[in-house]
């Protein structure tokens, strides 16, 4: 039975499956752990996921939907401001710990799972960006992409090894993520307005390509 034959169980299960994971650890995180979180036997689970690894490669790809959708959503009229794509990019990221702990492969969290080939990060967007020439264009496409996780992705790894007493909020980290990213890729020139549509159909024909991509590899997982 696919997970697409009761899509509001499936949902249940998965949930209860990220909030343990979170809690507790990948590598603690039983079926019998999840079923109590659920409300269901451990039986219905199988009949959903054929093996507890595939329910948490499953949980990952659906986090990365909601992630995606999230991010749709907190764009909003900002989609043409470079800044502010890359904060609630941020934003939609600090708010799924499980695909934030697949980014930082945070073994506390995801424990064997966190090696497996489950999950890759799509870099495609500054490369979008580049080719319309909203972007700086005086890098190699592979030093831009360097540049570019570089400065997105090492915020998160950063935060967890400073000190408890230094830390600063998920909200000042988004803001210092999206300035930071805007002057690292802006261009020298000031953008005109029909740049800034640019920036706007890039994010938006990159966020639903993602999506279609991100919910094709989920149903595949969940065999649908």
């Amino acid at each position: 039975m696919a997970s697409h034959e009761h899509p509001a169980r499936a949902e249940r299960i998965l949930r209860a499956a990220g909030s343990l994971v979170v809690s507790i650890g990948y590598d603690k995180t039983t079926i019998a752990d999840v079923a109590r979180r659920a409300g269901v036997a451990k039986g219905t689970i199988y009949l959903h996921w054929p093996t507890r690894e595939a329910l948490f490669t499953a949980l990952v790809h659906h986090e990365r939907i909601g992630m995606i959708v999230d991010c749709r959503e907190r764009l909003g009229v900002d989609g043409d401001e470079l800044d502010k794509v890359f904060e609630q990019l941020a934003r939609a990221l600090m708010s799924r710990p499980v695909v934030k702990a697949f980014i930082v492969n945070d073994s506390s969290v995801l424990g064997r799972l966190a090696y497996a080939p489950v999950y890759s990060v799509n870099r495609h967007l500054w490369d979008d960006l580049a080719a319309a020439e909203v972007i700086r264009t005086d890098l190699e496409p592979w030093a831009l992409t360097e540049l570019a996780s570089a400065v997105f992705f090492g915020f998160f790894l950063v935060t967890p090894l400073t000190p408890s007493g230094k830390k600063i909020s998920d909200d000042d980290t988004a803001r210092l993520i999206g300035d930071a990213m805007n002057r690292a890729l802006r261009r020298d020139l000031p953008l005109t307005i029909g740049g800034q549509r640019k920036i706007a159909d890039v994010v938006y024909d990159y966020l639903e390509r993602a999506e279609r991509d991100a919910r094709a590899t989920y149903e595949a997982s969940s065999g649908a």
